[in-house]
C-alpha cells in the first residue's frame, strides 16, 4: 500500500499487523509518505531518495521472473513545481513503479484540465521512451469547492507486466483509493473461454491406441515420439469441451449511477454539517450515512449472488470458492498474561488461566 499525506512526525508510531512500514516524514505542516508491505512479500528497502520538491519513499520487490521492481510512494505538494531532477531521482532504478498524489493534471491520464505540473510531467515523459503514465477514468479527488478530478496517478518505467488502474469508491474522505493491478488480464470485461476435460473419455481414447511400433534406430524413436504426441493431442481435443462465458458487466470499482449520486450527496452534506455545526444538518448526514451503507450492502449482496450463479461444477470455479470460504479466519492475538497481566498463558490456548492465590495450576 502506497500512502500519501500521512502527516506523521519522527515521534509518531504507525504499525499494521503483518505489514512492514517504510516512511518518509515531513515533520511539519502535513505531508509525508509511507509504504506498507505485507511480510510474506519478498522485498527490501531502497536508499533514501534525495529529492527537493517531491516527497518519496522506495522499496524493491524481488521477482524471479521479471527481476527486482522498485515501488515508490510519492507526494508532490500543490504549491511547488515538478522538477526534472526529482523525477530523475524517483525513476533512477531500472524497473520502477512510482505511484501517488502528484497534483498534476492532464487529459492524458483522464484529468478534466491541464496544469503547469501536468505539462512539466508530459514534457519529461516525451524525452523518455521507457515511461508510461496511467490514471483511472474515475475521479480520485473530490475538492470542497471545485469539480472532482484525477490527481493520483502511476508512472511506470520499463515494466514488462500488463497494468490496469482504477479508483475505488471508499466514500468517507475527499481522496478515493487507487488500485493498480499488475500482470493480470483485464477483469470482468468481454468474454472468456471455459474448458472442461472429460478424463474418463481421454483414458478411453488413449486405450484405443493398440499399435506398438518397433524401434530399432534413432529415426524410429523420433517417429514414435511424434506419433505419440499427435495421439495425445487428438485424444485431448476429443475429450475437451469449450464454452464462451460472458464476464460480469459491472467491474470492480465501478458503482451504479444512483449509488454514485448518493455518495456525492453524503459528501456534500458532510461538508455542510462540518461548516455549520447545526443539529439538523448532522441529522441529515446520519440519514445519508445509513442510506449509503444500505446501498453498498445491497450491491455487495447482488454481486455475490451473481458470482454464485456463475459457478460451474464442471470446472474449478466452484472448488476454488468453497476452498476460500473454508479457510480459517485470522486468529486474534491473545491478551498478554504474566506478571502484569495477572495470569499465565497456557501454550496452545487462545486465552490465559488466572491463578488464584494459594492454588497451583
Amino acid at each position: 500500500m502506497a500512502i500519501q499525506e500521512t502527516k506523521l512526525s519522527d515521534t509518531s508510531r504507525l504499525t499494521i499487523p503483518d505489514y512492514d512500514i517504510y516512511r518518509h516524514d515531513r515533520n511539519a505542516h502535513g505531508g509525508g509518505v509511507a509504504l506498507a508491505v505485507k511480510k510474506c512479500i519478498d522485498h527490501y528497502p531502497l536508499r533514501r531518495l534525495q529529492t527537493l520538491n517531491t516527497e518519496a519513499v522506495a522499496i524493491a520487490v524481488r521477482s524471479s521472473q521479471h527481476g527486482d521492481i522498485a515501488v515508490v510512494s510519492c507526494y508532490h505538494p500543490p504549491h511547488l513545481p515538478i522538477l526534472d531532477t526529482d523525477l530523475d531521482e524517483i525513476l533512477t532504478f531500472p524497473n520502477t513503479i512510482a505511484i501517488g498524489d502528484f497534483n498534476a493534471k492532464s487529459p492524458i491520464w483522464h484529468s478534466r484540465t491541464t496544469t503547469a505540473r501536468g505539462r512539466a510531467l508530459l514534457r519529461y515523459t516525451d524525452t523518455h521512451d521507457d515511461l508510461t503514465i496511467l490514471g483511472p477514468t474515475e475521479p480520485t479527488y473530490y475538492a470542497p469547492n471545485s469539480q472532482p478530478d484525477v490527481i493520483d496517478i502511476a508512472i511506470l518505467k520499463s515494466i514488462p507486466l500488463v497494468a490496469q488502474i482504477c479508483a475505488e469508491y471508499e466514500g468517507s474522505t475527499a481522496h478515493n483509493p487507487v488500485l493498480l493491478d499488475m500482470g493480470r488480464r483485464q477483469r470482468n470485461l468481454g468474454t472468456f473461454t471455459r474448458r472442461f476435460t472429460d478424463w474418463g473419455r481421454f483414458r478411453a481414447e488413449m486405450q484405443r491406441i493398440t499399435a506398438i511400433p518397433v524401434i530399432e534406430t534413432t529415426e524410429d524413436l523420433e517417429a514414435a515420439v511424434l506419433t505419440l504426441e499427435t495421439d495425445i493431442k487428438h485424444a485431448l481435443t476429443l475429450s475437451t469441451t469449450e464454452t464462451i462465458v460472458p464476464r460480469l458487466t459491472n467491474p470492480r470499482g465501478v458503482l451504479p449511477d444512483d449509488v454514485k449520486q448518493l455518495i456525492r450527496d453524503r459528501r456534500h452534506q458532510k461538508r455542510l454539517a462540518t461548516r455549520t455545526q447545526q443539529p439538523q444538518h448532522r441529522h441529515q448526514l446520519n440519514i445519508l450515512n445509513r442510506r449509503v451503507k444500505a446501498a453498498l450492502g445491497e450491491l455487495s449482496q447482488e454481486r455475490w449472488a451473481r458470482h454464485l450463479e456463475s459457478l460451474d461444477p464442471q470446472d474449478t470455479s466452484l472448488w476454488k470458492t468453497q476452498k476460500a470460504l473454508r479457510l480459517p479466519t485470522r486468529r486474534k492475538i491473545p491478551p498478554i498474561h504474566g506478571n502484569r497481566g495477572g495470569g499465565i498463558h497456557e501454550p496452545g490456548k487462545g486465552r490465559g488461566i488466572r491463578r488464584q492465590p494459594g492454588t497451583a495450576v
